[in-house]
């Protein structure tokens, strides 16, 4: 049974995003966990959730950072008021949570809210 699709826009000549295609890309590049086996499992299962989750909350920071730029030209408000430092401190945080290898820390922290991991620094 294939993935269902869920990202794709009419006309879009990119590939269709599946769950397991954004896992797989979530993934690439990170750091092996470190753990007993049992850790690793389950740390690697709650870091890919925690990072797509991040790319998202990343993606709808950005958006409301594009219209908040916009508002100067128009009566456009964004639902969330968001400033290019707020992105870019997101960002870094993000890049931050990447390269964390502790498998305990993922599997203790997968049930924190994104917004705050992500307002963390010193991870």
């Amino acid at each position: 049974m294939s993935d269902p699709v869920i990202e794709i826009g009419p006309g879009d000549n990119e590939s269709p995003v599946t769950p397991r295609s954004k896992q797989a890309i979530t993934e690439v590049g990170l750091p092996e966990l470190q753990g007993s086996p049992e850790q690793v499992a389950r740390g690697r299962d709650a870091r890919t959730a925690l990072l797509m989750k991040a790319d998202d909350y990343l993606t709808e920071l950005r958006t409301n950072g594009v219209l908040t730029d916009s508002q100067r030209d128009t009566d456009i408000v964004s639902p969330q008021q968001v400033s290019h430092e707020q992105v870019l401190s997101a960002q870094a945080a993000l890049n931050d949570l990447r390269h964390l290898t502790d498998a305990e820390w993922w599997i203790v922290h997968a049930a924190d809210p994104i917004e705050q991991l992500l307002q963390t620094s010193n991870l």
